[in-house]
């Protein structure tokens, strides 16, 4: 082959590479065009949707008192649904009746802080040291969930048994959504994220109209409501976007995610959730709270009880603002910094130690019962350890027909 070939050949090769290489980045800024022209248009003149003023008093008619007296008794024993007592069935499959009359197709469960699958990000961590790919995360997950099962039971955790408690009861699908639970706004928005997809997922197989309840417990509300930020399209869900990508998320399929679940609707509760985040105001019709409460204002109670969980929940008291605990990352503290200011300060103890002290219970937005859930220990000696401060009582089985009942009342009567 002579000089005049081999030269053809090379300038061929370099047209043939220049032109893939110019295709592939058409089809990346095409790509990118369309999605931030998907940004522009869903929000071009977006809502505020500040965090809570801890100062303010709630509205009235937005809360109410109640207590949960003489519930139906359930088999602690067991998780199966022949084994329960016939009276707690009946109720259940009644309610389960009425949430499918009203088009629940799917039960979204969603834990809280600390009783997830990285709670204290030590296998992220891992997994992102250079040149390490042990994949950690989805080799240890599941051993962390089981021991976290063993070791809280249904105390302030939906351990594996109880969707399927809750599906064979009601006759509507239901599962549980893991994240992460760390104790950080990073951590919450990718859970949202993720939640996005999970749910868009389940709707599928869905009918065109149906609903998803969905009831998380303790910083899942956090979560419920950074995915009604990205849904509703809040003034700074670009900015949630945004940080959403650089911690790795996929930018293109939540845009996808987010326009299936805007065409469906959304029931929310929440159980013991601090308050913390705003909610939008398309959905504050759809949103419940029940939090658990002593006293005739709806005031937080002072930690002077707290040992005997005499006022309540205590959990839902402390994890407000400023509460998070910092990442060892210095990548991860920027972010969480630039979240501060749509979200609310996350480690911030001064500012944390300065909220308490309005005692916020109620949160704006929805609406909240203030429920005696009875766990306060009579003749003051600690309990702490059996109720968790007063947190752990909303995913115990035995309440589970409880805010089932709720839900009902607020959503399908």
């Amino acid at each position: 082959m002579g000089w005049t070939e081999l030269l053809l050949g090379a300038l061929l090769l370099g047209v043939l590479t220049s032109a893939i290489v110019a295709i592939g980045w058409l089809v990346l800024f095409q790509r990118n065009r369309r999605e931030a022209r998907a940004l522009r248009l869903r929000w071009p003149s977006a809502e505020e949707c500040p965090p809570h003023r801890y100062e303010d008093l709630p509205d009235r008619g937005t809360w109410a008192r109640d207590a949960l007296e003489d519930p139906l008794p359930v088999a602690e024993a067991s998780w199966t649904l022949e084994e329960q007592p016939e009276p707690w069935r009946r109720r259940m499959a009644t309610l389960g009746q009425r949430f499918r009359d009203h088009g629940v197709a799917d039960v979204t469960l969603v834990h809280g802080t600390f009783v997830g699958t990285d709670p204290l990000a030590l296998l992220q961590a891992v997994d992102r040291l250079p040149g390490i790919d042990l994949g950690l995360q989805a080799r240890v997950a599941p051993i962390l969930r089981g021991a976290t099962d063993r070791l809280l039971a249904d105390h302030s955790n939906f351990p594996t048994p109880y969707a399927p408690l809750l599906q064979a009861a009601t006759g509507v699908p239901s599962a549980v959504f893991y994240w992460s639970s760390e104790n950080g706004h990073v951590a919450r928005l990718r859970a949202a994220v993720r939640l996005a997809r999970h749910l868009a997922a389940r709707l599928e197989s869905r009918p065109k109209r149906a609903r998803m309840l969905l009831v998380g417990h303790s910083h899942a509300g956090q979560v419920f409501a950074l995915l009604l930020h990205l849904r509703d399209g809040v003034r700074h869900a670009p900015q949630l976007i945004a940080i959403a990508r650089r911690v790795g998320e996929d930018g293109a399929q939540l845009m996808a995610d987010l326009a299936v679940l805007r065409s469906r609707g959304l029931d929310l509760v929440t159980l013991g959730t601090p308050v913390r985040y705003g909610w939008p105001d398309r959905e504050r019709g759809r949103l419940l709270h029940l939090v658990n409460h002593r006293g005739e204002e709806p005031l937080a109670g002072g930690l002077q009880g707290i040992l005997s969980t005499q006022a309540g929940d205590y959990i839902q008291q402390l994890g407000i603002a400023g509460s998070d605990l910092p990442s060892a990352d210095p990548e991860l503290r920027a972010l969480e910094a630039e979240l501060d200011e749509p979200l609310g300060p996350g480690w911030a103890p001064r500012a944390w130690l300065e909220n308490l002290k309005h005692r916020r219970r109620v949160p704006d937005g929805g609406f909240t019962w203030l429920v005696d859930y009875g766990d306060a220990a009579e003749n003051g000696r600690p309990n702490l350890h059996l109720t968790g401060l007063g947190h752990a009582i909303y995913t115990r089985r035995a309440t589970m027909a409880y805010w089932a009942e709720k839900a009902a009342e607020r959503f399908y009567a």
